[in-house]
């Protein structure tokens, strides 16, 4: 837990909450499972050669995605990976939640 409090925006409420919900944090093998086990994942829809990303999921654990949702928002304001990260996909694709907290999902994993 001490190393979830450490990131921007994870406070001792949601480490622990994270903590809980997502047990062993071992049992998946990297962290694309991790964030599709949260329900942050942006759907896709392929047809023959063509792939569309479409909204979020959110058929994960309701309560994985409520935190990095609300974590969100302290992160990017912190001088930090984060906040850079979040200005790229903002120049790219406007303020997007979604893809931010992957972003902060990979950094976790």
């Amino acid at each position: 837990m001490k190393r979830l409090i450490s990131f921007p925006g994870i406070g001792r409420f949601l480490s622990v909450l994270v903590r809980w919900e997502a047990d062993n944090i071992h049992r998946f093998p990297d962290a694309k499972n991790f964030v599709s086990y949260t329900g942050l994942a942006p759907s896709t829809y392929a047809s023959s050669s063509r792939l569309v990303h479409g909204p979020l999921t959110k058929q994960g654990n309701k309560w994985l995605g409520w935190a990095f949702i609300e974590a969100v928002t302290p992160a990017v304001r912190s001088p930090d990976f984060i906040r850079d990260q979040y200005i790229k996909v903002k120049s790219r694709r406007g303020t997007k939640r979604g893809c931010l907290t992957n972003i902060m999902l990979v950094r976790v994993g």
